[in-house]
């Protein structure tokens, strides 16, 4: 059976698994559908995920959603420049807050993601950084992929992200997103806890008041997604398509042993 029919099917799964209630998080890369990629979506798509998202009045900032555990929040993970160009321009028209986790290394070096996504530069950073609807977060500074990596690896790599984050938005970074949603090595987790006041994964569903800050559950979009889809995310589903999606990264993660992509 091919991946997206079994795809489609845990996806209308999920949307009749009753949702907890908490903080939904959500994640999103890019938006303009610029590129073959699946987490790129098109510019009308994610204008009608915030119009609906305005219209139930449960967009929420990170930290009050970490602070009440209720709400709905919107991350970004990587640092493309339709950031700025296409999603920003988006957030303003509905007056949702977003927090955006950046890779640094794309963006200081000029490196394009996969599938050809474009970095932002710094001063586009800059000036996104500045906007009242934003938070910047950290990504690491290469998008190193944590779960095999040991206290100095992660040092180094937290440390020179949160370095030249703050020398370029004037902000300390305060939260964190574990790249490919993978979690790190205990001797990783060890220097993100010290290091941020939150992390987050990927998993899907909501958080809870109880759970663990530095284990918090977000939910992906792609083109993939419809429209009843979303709306079953936004109220707390994706458990079983989340869980899925850990166990594959989480292979792939130790097979590669790769740092980045």
């Amino acid at each position: 059976m091919a991946a997206f029919t079994v795809g489609r099917m845990i996806r209308a799964a999920d949307r009749h698994v009753r949702p907890r209630s908490g903080m939904v998080g959500l994640i999103y890369h890019r938006v303009g559908a610029r590129s073959p990629s699946p987490v790129d979506l098109p510019t009308d798509v994610f204008r009608q995920h915030m119009e609906q998202l305005a219209q139930s009045n449960n967009a929420v900032t990170f930290d009050e959603g970490l602070a009440t555990r209720g709400g709905v929040t919107v991350t970004f993970d990587d640092g493309t420049r339709d950031w700025l160009e296409v999603v920003l321009p988006v957030l303003e028209e509905f007056s949702i807050p977003a927090l955006f986790y950046v890779a640094t290394k794309f963006i200081d070096e000029q490196e394009r993601f996969p599938d050809d996504g474009e970095p932002l530069s710094w001063s586009a950073l800059t000036e996104l950084a500045s906007h009242p609807l934003v938070t910047i977060g950290g990504h690491t500074h290469s998008h190193f992929v944590l779960s095999s990596a040991d206290a100095a690896t992660a040092e180094s790599e937290l440390q020179r992200s949160n370095e030249l984050l703050a020398e370029h938005t004037g902000e300390a970074c305060r939260h964190f997103a574990y790249p490919k949603a993978v979690l790190g090595s205990a001797p990783a987790e060890v220097v993100v806890r010290r290091l941020y006041e939150s992390a987050t994964l990927a998993g899907g569903g909501a958080n809870n008041r109880g759970d663990d800050p530095y284990r918090l559950r977000r939910t992906p979009l792609t083109v993939r997604d419809s429209a009843k889809d979303f709306t079953a995310k936004l109220r707390g589903a994706g458990r079983l398509e989340g869980a899925l999606r850990e166990r594959r990264d989480a292979r792939r993660a130790r097979r590669r042993h790769v740092s980045a992509y």
